[in-house]
């Protein structure tokens, strides 16, 4: 799970170096070797259905559909060696500060980059978008999409159907210390976009320390552990520092089976269905 957070504040701070990559044009080229140098890149090809087209992938991506390809390293320290030696026509990419001098190097050799960083609903969107369009399969991205919006649509529905107010929530995404999702961030807007007022609202930090204090001075409607059921003992070591029970101190508790949220990819689909039916339980 430290992996993952680690992965979530990287590819954050590499948002503000989006502006070092290129914009991307389609060419009428049929792209068959294919190198993807994040996990959420391996998510998309996979959610588009053209994961044979991959030769090569990260060294953090881990789908089925993917775990016999040749591994080239993170995406932020990838191995150009093995990168070249597997003659892509096509690498995709984050545009990580660490990463960008690989980048120059690989296009230097010829080789195209379609870099793009998501950090938003929106900018999972148009990776959908032009990675299916650069493919030659633009309506399987549109579809990706339109099946994104619907998932939100439903989770909304759910949370707002017995309330008469909107909730409130706390998003914890790790819990030594307990770190939620602040303002201005991914996972944040998602769970905004179903219908939750997320409480952690300084634009300052993007995954703010939050005082435990505040759990008991300034409940929230709703705690929601991202980190899954995995971490259910950490937490309820936490709250016994307060005197407080995990399952009774107060706000509507959800526990996933497994962390969501943390991949911007399509992968936030299945996510938000499995998401909209812990609310149905829990209502």
């Amino acid at each position: 799970m430290r992996l993952i957070f680690v992965l979530l504040i990287a590819l954050t701070v590499s948002g503000y170096f989006i502006g070092n990559s290129k914009p991307d044009t389609v060419k009428n080229i049929q792209y068959r070797r294919i190198v993807a140098l994040a996990p959420s890149y391996c998510e998309t090809m996979v959610a588009l259905k053209e994961s044979p087209r991959l030769v090569g992938v990260t060294t953090h991506c881990d789908l089925d559909e993917v775990k016999h390809l040749k591994r080239v390293g993170s995406f932020a320290d990838s191995n150009l060696e093995i990168i070249l030696s597997l003659k892509p026509d096509l690498v995709l990419a984050v545009p990580h500060p660490l990463a960008l001098n690989n980048l120059r190097i690989l296009r230097e050799n010829g080789i195209e980059i379609f870099a793009h960083q998501p950090d938003s609903l929106r900018d999972i969107r148009d990776i959908n978008e032009k990675l299916a369009e650069k493919l030659g399969i633009k309506e399987r991205g549109l579809l990706l999409n339109r099946r994104l919006d619907q998932a939100l649509e439903k989770a909304k529905a759910q949370v707002l159907s017995h309330r008469t107010t909107q909730p409130s929530a706390l998003i914890a995404i790790a819990h030594s210390p307990l770190v939620v999702a602040g303002a201005h961030t991914f996972m944040a807007e998602i769970v905004e976009m179903m219908g939750f007022s997320n409480m952690a609202t300084n634009p300052q930090t993007a995954w703010p320390i939050w005082p435990l204090e505040n759990l008991i001075s300034n409940p929230p409607d709703y705690f929601i552990l991202m980190e899954g059921i995995d971490s259910v003992y950490s937490y309820q070591r936490l709250l016994r520092s307060l005197q407080l029970d995990l399952y009774n101190f107060g706000p509507a508790l959800i526990v996933p089976k497994r962390p969501l949220f943390f991949s911007p990819s399509p992968v936030i689909i299945e996510d938000i269905e499995y998401f909209s039916n812990l609310l149905s339980r829990s209502a």
